[in-house]
């Protein structure tokens, strides 16, 4: 059974779009791309393990889900303030995690 299924995910995109849109905009246009284009990647990145946390779900211990699962709310939170860094960096540890058995 899918730890997931499509509405579930479609609800998470929702989440994460609303949350990127409450970022304020910078006050230069390059900035702003810049912004924006970040932003993409945080959304790219958390469909990403939300994929691959649906795909392995059913073989994986609950423990390393659920830290996982904590793992992408934080990269959320260093998302919407704007820590890209920091958040891409989290999403990328997470992802190893779930995927080194």
């Amino acid at each position: 059974m899918n730890l997931l299924n499509r509405k579930t995910i479609l609800s998470i995109l929702a989440a994460i779009a609303a949350t990127t849109a409450t970022i304020s905009p910078a006050s230069a246009a390059q900035s702003a791309s810049a912004n924006a284009e970040a932003r993409r990647a945080c959304a790219a990145r958390d469909l990403k393990l939300v994929v691959l946390l649906e795909d392995q779900g059913a073989n994986t211990a609950s423990q390393k889900l659920d830290g996982v699962f904590r793992d992408v709310i934080r990269a959320r939170g260093a998302c919407s303030e704007g820590r890209w860094a920091d958040a891409l960096s989290i999403y990328d540890k997470a992802e190893q995690s779930l995927t080194v058995r």
